[in-house]
C-alpha cells in the first residue's frame, strides 16, 4: 500500500512506481502532478486500487502497446480514479475487458 494523499507533490509522476510488483493499493490523489500517466503503472498487476484524481494530469489514459504496458493490464483492478485532471480522448475500451473486474470507473 502506497497513499500519498494530499501531500503537494507536483511534476511528473515517477516511473519508477511500475517497479513495486507487490503494490495493491496506490493513492497518489489530492496533489499537484502534472504530465501524462505513466505507461510502467501497467506493470503494477496486483494494484486493485488506483486513485490518480485531483491533479493536473494530462494526455490520454494509456492503454497496452506491442512495446509498453498499459493500464489495461491491472486486471485486479476493481477502482480507478481520474476525476479531476485534465485528461484528453475517450475512456479506452480495453478497460472493460472481460478478463478485468473494474467496479468503479471516476
Amino acid at each position: 500500500t502506497l497513499i500519498l494523499a494530499g501531500c503537494g507533490f507536483s511534476g511528473n509522476i515517477p516511473p519508477e512506481l511500475g517497479n513495486l510488483a507487490e503494490l495493491n493499493f496506490l493513492a497518489l490523489n489530492s496533489n499537484n502532478f502534472t504530465g501524462e500517466i505513466p505507461v510502467s503503472i501497467g506493470n503494477l498487476s496486483k494494484v486493485h486500487w488506483l486513485d490518480l484524481a485531483d491533479n493536473q494530469l494530462s494526455g490520454s489514459i494509456p492503454v497496452s502497446t506491442p512495446s509498453a504496458p498499459g493500464l489495461d493490464r491491472l486486471l485486479n483492478a476493481k477502482h480507478f480514479h481520474f476525476n479531476k485532471n485534465k485528461l484528453s480522448g475517450p475512456i479506452p475500451s480495453q478497460l472493460f475487458s472481460s478478463d478485468m473486474t473494474l467496479i468503479h470507473v471516476l
